[in-house]
This record gives structure tokens, sequence and C-alpha cells, in this order.
């Protein structure tokens, strides 16, 4: 798992115990290096020094730190101190002897004696020789970390990705401590679940169906109802929560995949399309009951794919992918990792393309591809606003207005526009475009050391739709749009 700001978590550790233990070895040699008080009296100079962390290697400071030593049948404290921030601690002038070690922590830290012991009696001693130091007593405190879970909706035959935990659509178990339960008093009915070995990523290949049954009758396949939460006990606390819904293959109009966390709505109505098969959504939610709570019940035949937890601050979210749309006609190459746009009208299955602003369907661009380019992407291009019609064997600008969109999840992106074309600069061709409503490219009139302009600004999408309207321009022509999530697509909190 990886970080919000991309370091890995093993890396982060090494450094803050790294900073820790040259803290340790500093505060070790400037007491060896004291001077006796007297010269003729002898004072000890032991030391014990080490570092406190919490179960994901994070400083815990504030850990009062006590030597013990028995005497008898009675125990006395050789010497105390309290850890650092950097959750370090160096007790000093202790003498020859053996000592046993207690940490007392603040809660909900759980406090132990080293190493690993519930009491005096079970803990390891620590050997001192006056004079010399003896480092590297640490401890890993348990507490003060909330739980973190990966699970994947599948199949029971279907492969489990490694590090994950398969929820294969049984009802909740205490054993299990997570799985479906029913609603209205009703008993959850097992969630159905496939596996379509369509892609490489096993997560995102396998689903659960999260609100219905489909049932054999006379042949036809029937959609039952079968209302249920998915639920897994967690201690109370502030949780982040990553849910994918959707699945890899099919992607029907008919499927409207909605679902609340904790009350709180993480994605809502997505309807699958081929640009975007699943949407993954991350909210950070409370825990006041001992159950983390996922209802999909205000969607319609929703799916779901996976959910991630842990406590807020931990859960390491990958970084949204863009979307890179190149202009072209069918018979073009595709450049790689784009998606191509032929000129054809926008598709709830396809996720993009052209619309009327007037209402109706669009008519299709005129798309072309000069071959000069040595980059395919800025080779080709589409008409933005205008159709060419051959009148009396001369071919015409017939003014054709609409605009261009991209279902995307509501959020903010960075969005790099290209207009022009390869070859030719025509005085009479004005580009010019807006997306979502701010000015883009304005004016530009194409000349033979710039053919193409690309400028890259920042929007706020709010309405599910990116939206570029070239309409204020003259027969301008749209080559490329490069759409890139600047965060985490937008959702309540």
């Amino acid at each position: 798992m990886h970080t919000s700001e991309g370091i890995p978590d093993n890396t982060r550790r090494a450094r803050r115990l790294g900073f820790a233990l040259a803290m340790v070895i500093a505060l070790v040699a400037s007491l060896m290096a004291a001077p006796a008080s007297g010269a003729d009296e002898h004072e000890s100079s032991g030391v014990i020094a080490g570092v406190i962390t919490n179960s994901v290697g994070e400083p815990i400071p504030g850990v009062s730190v006590t030597a013990l030593f028995q005497v008898g049948e009675g125990v006395l404290v050789a010497g105390s101190t309290t850890t650092g921030e950097d959750g370090s601690y160096v007790i000093g002038g202790l003498g020859d002897g053996s000592f046993v070690i207690e940490f007392f922590a603040p809660e909900p830290h759980v406090s132990e004696f080293y190493d690993d012991a519930e009491d005096f009696d079970t803990a390891t001693p620590v050997m001192v020789v006056d004079g010399e130091a003896t480092i590297g007593v640490d401890a890993e405190l348990a507490g003060g970390v909330l739980p973190s879970l990966d699970v994947n909706f599948q199949a029971k035959n279907a492969v489990v990705p490694e590090g994950w935990s398969a929820d294969s659509g049984r009802a909740f178990a205490e054993d299990r401590g997570f799985g479906w339960v029913g609603v209205g008093g009703n008993p959850a009915l097992s969630r159905q679940c496939g596996d379509r070995e369509a892609i490489d990523d096993q997560v995102l290949d396998t689903f659960c169906h999260a609100q219905t049954r489909y049932e054999r009758i006379a042949g036809i396949w029937n959609v039952i109802a079968a209302p249920a939460v998915w639920e897994v006990s967690v201690p109370n606390g502030l949780y982040d929560v990553e849910v994918t819904m959707g699945e890899s293959v099919h992607a029907s109009r008919s499927v409207h995949n909605t679902i609340d966390v904790e009350g709180v709505r993480a994605i809502d109505d997505f309807v699958a399309n081929r640009l975007e098969r699943q949407r993954t959504a991350v909210v950070t939610v409370e825990v006041a009951d001992g159950r983390l709570t996922l209802d999909p019940r205000n969607g319609v035949k929703g799916r779901i794919a996976s959910v991630r937890f842990a406590e807020s601050g931990r859960l390491g979210v990958p970084a949204p992918q863009p979307v890179l749309v190149s202009f072209q006609p069918k018979s073009a190459d595709v450049p790689f990792g784009f998606v191509a746009d032929n000129g054809e009208a926008f598709s709830s299955d396809r996720g993009f393309g052209w619309r009327s602003p007037l209402g109706g369907i669009a008519t299709s661009r005129q798309c072309g591809d000069r071959n000069v380019h040595s980059f395919q992407g800025f080779d080709t291009f589409c008409h933005a606003q205008a159709r060419y019609v051959l009148v009396g064997g001369k071919w015409t600008a017939m003014e054709d207005v609409v605009v261009w969109e991209l279902a995307v999840p509501n959020g903010t992106y960075d969005v790099t526009l290209t207009m022009g074309e390869a070859q030719h600069s025509s005085s009479n061709v004005e580009n010019t475009a807006d997306v979502e409503g701010v000015r883009a490219i304005d004016a530009f009139i194409a000349t033979p050391d710039e053919r193409l302009r690309s400028v890259t600004l920042t929007v706020t999408i709010t309405d599910g739709f990116l939206t570029v309207d070239p309409t204020s321009g003259s027969r301008g022509k749209i080559a490329a749009v490069v759409v890139a999530p600047q965060d985490a697509p937008a959702s309540a909190s």
C-alpha cells in the first residue's frame, strides 16, 4: 500500500526509524561522554535506549519508560523517562545488572513490558554493563491504529487476488466478520457473483450482484429483488472507504449503480459505458455502532466489485487515470493510449460524442487524416462547427452547431485541448472553444509556423459531463483532448 503522496509506507517507516535511531545514538553519546561529578566518586553510566512505535511503524510520543530491578521480593525503579516526538528514549545512570523495562503508553495504545510481555514476571530482562550502552530495546505497541481490509466480491471458484479477502455473496457471519445482512427483518439471500475472465486485474474482473437475484423462469431470466446491505465488524472510529461498482464486460443502460457508505453517498446513479465500465469512489465516514455498512438499495441492478477501508489518512488510493481522445476518421490508426472519436453522436454506451445544444441528435462530424505529422494524435481532426457539402461542383461549408461531451465523475480536472490541423492553415478558419464555459482557445487562426494550438486549463465538473463547446468559432477543427483527474472523484463527505 502507498500513501496519498506516493511514497511507500515501508520507506516512510525506515526514514522515521532511521531518524529516531540517530537521535538515540546522539543522546547515548552525550550521556556516555558526560564527566563524573567528583574525582573520587563513581557514578554509574550504563545506558538503555530504544524507539517506541505503533503497529504501522509510526513513533509514539509520551510513553513512560521505566527500568526496574528486583531486590528480594520487591521491585525498585532504577531510572525512567518519557519518549519524545520521534518515539525515542534514553535511560542513563545505570550500573551493572539485569533490568526489566516497562512501557506505559497513553490510550488507546496497549502498555507492555519488554519484549511483548504482559507483566514483570514474563518480561525479557535487559543486561547492562556499567559504562556501556545497550541500544535497540525497542517496542511495537498494539492499539491506536484502526484495522484495514481489502475485500474482493467474486464467485466462489474464482482466484482470490493476493492480499485480498473474498466475499462470495454469503450472509454475514461473526467468525468471518463480514457479509450480507437482510433488511426489514428478512434474512439476506445469498448474492450471485461472477468472474468474467476478461481482464488481467482480478479485482476488477469479478463482482457480485448487490440488489437482485436472477432466476430462470420458463426459459427467461427474471430479475428478483433481494434487498440487503453489506457489513463488516470494525472498532468505532473514522475510516476512509474506497468502493468500486460495475463490471469488466457488460455496460447495460438498465444497470444503475448507487451505493451509500454509512449514509454517505459514494457512487450516485453510475451507468457504465464502453469507456468507463466501472467507477471507484472514496469517502470518509464515521462508524459508531461497530459495523461499517454499505447500502446499495438506492440503485437498480447494481454490481459491486470491491471495497477497501482503513483508518482515515491510511488508505493508499491509486491516482485516477486520464482519458485521451483522438478525433479522427474510422480508417485512421488510433494513437497508443488514446480512444478514437470518429465524429459520431453522443452514446451513453460509448461515454462520449457530439450533442446538439438545441436538442435532438447531432449530425456526425466529418473527420480527416493528413498523414503528414509524426504524431498520429495531431495528424487527424474532426470538423467541429461545419459540414462540407458539394454545391455546384464546389465544396461549401454549412454551419452545423454541436458540442462535444464526455461522461466523467464529478470532480476537478486538467483538460488539454488541441485545435487546428497538421496540413492547412486557412485565414477563414477560426478555432475557438470553451471548456465548461471557460474560454480555452480564442480565435486561433493557424499559420505555417503554428498549425495547431494546445491549451490546458482546470475545470470543475458538477453534472457528470465534461463539455467542449466550439460554437463561438468559425469552421474550427478539433484534433485531441486529454482529460486528467486532478484528484479523486468528488463525493459527499
